[in-house]
């Protein structure tokens, strides 16, 4: 129905941004990885996937459709609503998602926010020939934003070897490589030893 919208950021909160489109203003729920880079007054497009129920309309962005297309599929599985779909999508990228998918790894889908052992299974075995059919990452997308980025495997078995568990190792390390690409493998130890302590 909305395919997208594009405006001037008017709000921002914890979970979501007003985007000021002439004179109304949508407010539209996003990935935190992606609210954190917004800024007010600033121009953003973002491709919407629009949730009605008897409650009320909520509006989902994501600034490409690989993001999209990956929050589709995970509403998608039963147990799996908007909420717990854009929570996994503020926590791991859609391309790491899809390759624990692919590679039946549910101890690192369960290490997202709100998905249990049982939830990650379900989602591997509902999608795992789903996940292949389109792009997992986008074209623009910088390899060094991925936890397959060499500082982040370097972080990852150092922090292993630590002790820490790997699904939440992986999953600190992803987010952290989201936010900051340019980090090398000393600073996302670092970093991680603090949100895993």
């Amino acid at each position: 129905m909305i395919k997208f919208v594009e405006g001037t950021v008017s709000e921002l909160s914890d979970e979501s941004v007003v985007v000021e489109v002439g004179p109304i203003g949508l407010e539209v729920y996003v990935p935190k990885t992606i609210l954190i880079g917004l800024r007010l007054g600033s121009l953003v497009r973002l491709y919407t996937h629009l949730v009605v129920r008897d409650d009320g309309w909520t509006l989902y962005g994501f600034p490409d459709n690989v993001l999209l297309n990956m929050f589709k599929q995970l509403i998608s599985v039963s147990g799996v609503g908007p909420k717990l779909g854009l929570a996994m999508l503020s926590t791991l990228e859609a391309n790491v998602i899809g390759t624990a998918i692919l590679q039946k790894d549910s101890e690192l889908l369960s290490s997202a926010p709100g998905i249990g052992k049982r939830t990650a299974e379900r989602i591997v075995l509902e999608l795992e020939h789903k996940v292949a059919e389109f792009p997992l990452k986008s074209k623009d997308q910088k390899p060094s934003g991925t936890v397959r980025s060499q500082a982040s495997v370097d972080a990852i078995e150092a922090l292993v070897a630590l002790g820490y568990r790997e699904a939440n190792v992986k999953a600190v390390v992803a987010e952290l490589a989201i936010t900051k690409p340019q980090e090398s493998a000393e600073g996302l130890i670092r970093k991680s030893l603090g949100k895993l302590r």
